[in-house]
């Protein structure tokens, strides 16, 4: 016999699963491809020869399905096709590949890549609204959690950016909330390190996160930590000898160091405040999340400096990349991944306020359906936000666009 509480739970939960995926499945952005036409196509297809060779080469797709205008997403080594971005993101779609297959929807019919795109994104958001609502609902009862949820998965980058295609970052998303939902829990060691390991195959920023969740972990669960470091020390081998094997490299081209460059101030400000790639802009309740991070210093010292360096060191790195606006995009996508760490600092600090709570909550709500209207209204279901990347001029071309307050992205 279920309980009053499990079924409450379970409506609330199956409730909000259906709102998330219908106000994100229907968007025509993401239905229009405006996104999944960039960077995102061609990873499923890296799954599909998975699925039917065993193998991440591309040879059979190089006549036919790879052409010259995607070059910049290929790489040729010695004589081999592969796809130049890591292989993490397509391993994590296996499943949902082969499902596909089942249903005789072939990932080499650019239609259902792109269709698949489509529900990889709506389902990476419902994952993550799962994820989040469960692991808050016995702390913060059902309604906080499903509020806290529901914003998170629907007001914020994670909305405009995870729910437009299947980047690279969707499974880092759910990854890093895993990880922290497992340290909490007192996960196994192994599993938190698998789960770091993994997210670093997804996307090498991720090894930032990785190092300071284990600093984390090496001061609060110390047994815990040494597993986790065995983990990540036999994936990174297993890595590095399937690296030798495919690429002729002891890491592939996408994870060199040389690629991050060095830290730009003025692009660091850009990243923050700027009116189309600023986080501030796009996640407004950040500015309450740094408003309320002084109240809990002392009572959180380790978990919130460990939060800020994180934030920052990853603007950093951003700063530097050559590209470090994203191409083409909507906000600060190459900042998506620090959202679940915006979560997290987000309920360290409200743990903390006391008898500001109606005061931070209220503003927090104001703050919530202003970033609804940015991330969702705007990112998702305004095709015009996805044009200004190209009209009237294209934003690699033109990057200084991005600090144009009379033509912001979010308000086109």
């Amino acid at each position: 016999m279920i309980s009053r509480n499990t079924l409450s739970t379970l409506t609330a939960a199956a409730a909000g699963l259906l709102l998330v995926l219908a106000v994100t499945y229907s968007s025509p952005v993401q239905r229009g491809g405006y996104y999944i036409l960039s960077d995102p196509l061609g990873s499923l297809l890296v799954t599909q020869n998975i699925i039917d060779e065993g193998s991440v080469q591309l040879d059979r797709y190089s006549n036919w399905r790879i052409n010259e205008e995607e070059d910049l997403k290929y790489q040729i080594i010695d004589g081999h096709v592969y796809s130049y971005f890591p292989v993490g993101s397509s391993i994590a779609a296996i499943p949902a590949v082969a499902a596909a297959n089942i249903l005789g929807r072939h990932m080499s019919v650019i239609e259902y890549e792109t269709w698949m795109n489509c529900v990889l994104a709506s389902v990476t958001l419902g994952i993550l609204f799962l994820l989040v609502f469960l692991a808050l609902k016995n702390t913060y009862g059902m309604f906080p959690s499903l509020a806290f949820s529901l914003a998170a998965v629907l007001s914020t980058p994670v909305t405009s950016t995870v729910g437009a295609a299947y980047w690279s970052v969707n499974p880092v998303v759910l990854l890093f909330t895993l990880a922290i939902i497992g340290v909490q829990k007192r996960w196994n060691g192994y599993l938190t390190g698998s789960i770091l390991f993994f997210s670093v195959v997804c996307r090498p920023q991720s090894s930032v996160f990785t190092v300071l969740f284990l600093i984390y972990m090496f001061f609060r669960e110390r047994n815990q930590f040494y597993r986790a470091v065995s983990a990540l020390v036999t994936g990174t081998m297993l890595f590095i000898i399937f690296s030798m094997n495919h690429y002729s490299r002891i890491l592939p081209e996408y994870f060199s160091p040389a690629r991050a460059g060095s830290f730009q101030l003025e692009v660091f400000f850009q990243l923050l405040i700027s009116p189309s790639r600023g986080i501030l802009v796009f996640f407004p309740q950040g500015i309450l999340i740094c408003a309320a991070v002084p109240a809990a210093l002392r009572e959180y010292r380790l978990e919130l400096v460990l939060c800020i360096t994180y934030l920052l060191l990853m603007m950093g790195v951003v700063s530097g990349f050559p590209h470090w606006w994203g191409g083409v995009s909507y906000g600060p996508r190459l900042l998506v991944d620090t959202m679940p760490v915006w979560f997290l600092t987000a309920l360290i600090t409200w743990s903390s306020l006391k008898g500001m709570r109606k005061l931070f909550l209220a503003t927090g709500i104001l703050l919530s359906i202003a970033g609804g209207f940015i991330n969702l209204k705007q990112g998702l279901h305004n095709p015009s936000t996805a044009l200004w990347n190209t009209e009237p001029v294209h934003i690699d071309i033109e990057p200084e666009k991005i600090a144009d307050w009379n033509d912001p992205q979010f308000l086109r």
